[in-house]
């Protein structure tokens, strides 16, 4: 381990009430925490694994672990173009799929956006943890790698993307056990995959362009987001379908998701009407509204969900696997790498939670974390290292330091710090084996949500005092780290980028945007503050805007100066993006924005339901508003049923029409669904039966 020396006190930065009255609340991280709620050095640890499988020629300089080197420096290959061109194409880089060194296009790509959104979403957590830079080189290094991956044409266009360096299986990388560094390069079972014409990899590529967007969206570099954009418009202009060179190992069910994702992001961060119109036309089709599956490799839909200003969709997500618990109360939605999608349904509700104001699924959540971390009747980690109680032999050859196939139980040479083992399965069983890929493998795509679960957690309960970061372990405080700069590709992060403005000449101090808090929410206003690095803001001007489903955009406040706090009254109902831009005045024009998602329901509060004890059984369901009841509005339910939806089917299958409420009574129906999962929508209108609002809510009927 290259162990960095820290300072013996870190400054945290964590939002608190105090902000209310101007500014940042500063406090120290404790120094001792109860591990399965310290979430600061699960955050740190978490990260270590990305540097176990960095890969490449710029191994040795960028890794934190000494017990590794580069490795695959001849992942090179000749390309012909088709204008008869022939191009020697750098594939160096990247990161190894899990315990095996193949480098996946599907996973490589989702990671790297994971990893970006974690930073997005919760970038005062690792500000306050001091892992910026650690997370800034990891994606840099995603980054440089997806950037290499595109041959370009005469004109600079995209004519092909690598999707795949490696081959699985026996007989390809999987039939090798032993160090990356020892690793021969042969092209027979290290063979290299590119999109052409009948298999355009559009979920490969377009979740390229999203990860390169979010790398632009966090730390700048014009060079990411020109391949973001040069990416989409290969998957736009060819034709598009699914991977399949990686089927026998990463089997995509759609590109869908992974297109509306690039094109919503790429609408976020350029305002451009083209990517909005492509985002519009395919967000209701296919997978692109995908609630049947956690978010992972095969579905970024929640994240297509989050930036598109409709994360109350995500509850229905939760609502879909919350019920598929082993007997020890873990939620296990599959027996291979269970733990991912836990992890993945942990940073699910605490997004929802982020972006509708409450606070559903952060308990919930809490006690997911805990029991991973061996807050369980099997006394057992799933996270290696990070106590005395974690797995000791995961899956993984670089690890394991011996060669010849994986070897149960015996001592590991190294310790693969952070890394998140597969879990338990259903039945509560699990083996501490390196035999065990279901149980003990590794890969990239677990970590990325264990590292957002961990940044969404320590946000919610930063304040709870049981928080420290390892002093053994890397932080920004470190004077003279080298994790915080660019891998050294060609197309490095820039050092001030969208992250950062000075001034003025007068005054060099730089200022960032930490994010958007949502102070208090109402019925009818919502308060929020714009959080930056600086407690006194009397120099900086903040402008504030809102989009509307990602339609239409309302300017809430011009630019003003020192208006840090606002109180914003909405006119509709629905679900909105609001962006926050901040510029000093009179300095060098460099304008920084950020966002977050808000739910305004001026008229329902949410869903009543209980079992009803009548002839027939059932759910009686109610809608909770404001004021209810109101013998002034009618009100309105309609049920979906997704399997008939799934089926093709008409699915509206109930309503109870528009309907008044007698006095003193709300309103109230009783349901009788079929097995299966469901959608329930209200409606509120007023007596000329106009619209006032509408919210849905997912609804599982498991008996």
């Amino acid at each position: 381990m290259k162990k960095r020396k820290l300072h013996n006190k870190i400054l945290a930065l964590f939002i608190t009430f105090s902000m209310l009255i101007g500014g940042i609340n500063i406090s120290m991280i404790e120094s001792k925490a109860a591990d399965e709620e310290n979430y600061a050095k699960l955050l740190q640890y978490s990260l270590y694994f990305y540097d176990a499988n960095m890969c490449g020629a710029g191994v040795d300089t960028n890794s934190l672990l000494d017990w590794r080197g580069n490795c695959h420096t001849d992942d090179t290959i000749s390309y012909t173009r088709k204008d008869g061109v022939t191009l020697n194409i750098d594939l160096t880089g990247g990161f190894h799929d899990a315990g095996d060194h193949v480098k996946f296009g599907l996973p490589e790509s989702y990671a790297a956006f994971t990893l970006g959104m974690s930073y997005d979403t919760d970038k005062a957590a690792y500000e306050a943890c001091g892992q910026t830079g650690h997370l800034k080189n990891i994606t840099t290094y995603f980054a440089d790698y997806l950037v290499k991956c595109a041959v370009l044409d005469a004109n600079g266009n995209v004519e092909s993307y690598c999707v795949q360096v490696g081959q699985g299986g026996g007989g390809f990388d999987h039939g090798y056990w032993g160090a990356p560094e020892d690793q021969k390069n042969d092209r027979n079972n290290r063979p290299i995959f590119f999109t052409n014409e009948s298999e355009p990899s559009t979920d490969i590529v377009s979740l390229s362009a999203a990860a390169l967007a979010m790398q632009y969206k966090n730390f700048g570099g014009a060079s990411y987001l020109d391949m973001s954009k040069k990416l989409f418009e290969y998957a736009k202009n060819n034709n598009k379908a699914v991977n399949k060179t990686a089927s026998a190992f990463y089997s995509s069910s759609g590109w869908e998701d992974d297109y509306c994702l690039a094109a919503i992001m790429l609408y976020n961060i350029t305002g451009e009407s083209s990517y909005l119109d492509e985002y519009n036309r395919y967000c209701n089709e296919g997978k692109a509204t995908n609630v049947w599956w956690p978010y992972g490799w095969d579905n970024v839909a929640p994240a297509v969900y989050y930036y598109s200003g409709k994360s109350s969709e995500l509850s229905n997500i939760m609502n879909t696997y919350m019920n598929n618990k082993n007997p020890d109360g873990f939620v296990c939605v599959n027996d291979w790498g269970s733990a991912r999608y836990n992890t993945s349904m942990q940073y699910t509700g605490l997004l929802y939670d982020k972006s509708t104001g409450s606070s559903t699924y952060r308990e919930w959540a809490k006690s997911q974390m805990s029991y991973l971390l061996g807050n369980n009747p099997s006394n057992q980690c799933y996270v290696v290292g990070y106590n005395e109680k974690s797995a000791k032999y995961p899956h993984h050859r670089a690890a394991s330091g011996y060669t010849g196939g994986p070897k149960g139980t015996t001592t590991q040479a190294h310790v693969l710090t952070g890394a998140l083992v597969g879990g338990p399965k259903n039945g509560g069983a699990y083996t501490d084996t390196a035999d065990d890929y279901q149980c003990n493998e590794v890969a990239i795509d677990y970590n990325a949500t264990l590292v957002a679960a961990a940044a969404a957690l320590y946000t919610v309960y930063s304040g709870n005092g049981s928080q420290s970061i390892d002093a053994n372990y890397y932080n920004d405080g470190n004077s003279g780290n080298n994790t915080g700069g660019s891998s050294g590709g060609t197309t490095g992060g820039n050092s001030g980028g969208t992250t950062g403005g000075n001034l003025g000449q007068s005054e060099a101090v730089n200022f960032s945007l930490l994010g958007i808090y949502i102070a208090g929410q109402d019925r009818n206003t919502i308060t929020m503050g714009a959080c930056t690095n600086l407690s006194d803001v009397s120099s900086l001007e903040f402008s504030w805007w809102a989009c509307k489903d990602g339609e239409n955009w309302i300017k809430i406040q011009d630019w003003t100066k020192g208006n840090q706090w606002i109180t914003w009254k909405p006119t509709l109902f629905g679900d909105f993006v609001v962006v926050a831009k901040v510029r000093a005045s009179g300095g060098d024009g460099t304008v920084l924005e950020t966002a977050t998602n808000v739910t305004h329901h001026p008229y329902i509060k949410g869903k009543c339901q209980m079992p009803y004890e009548g002839e027939g059984g059932g759910y009686l369901i109610g809608v909770e508003s404001f004021e209810n009841p109101n013998q002034s509005y009618r009100y309105e339910m309609l049920i979906l049923d997704c399997t008939l939806l799934a089926q093709g089917l008409p699915a509206w299958t109930y309503t109870t029409g528009q309907c008044g409420v007698a006095s003193g009574n709300a309103l109230w129906t009783v349901w009788q669904p079929q097995y299966g999962y469901y959608w329930t929508l209200f409606r509120v209108y007023d007596k000329d039966g106009i619209m006032l609002d509408e919210a849905c809510y997912g609804f599982v009927n498991a008996y």
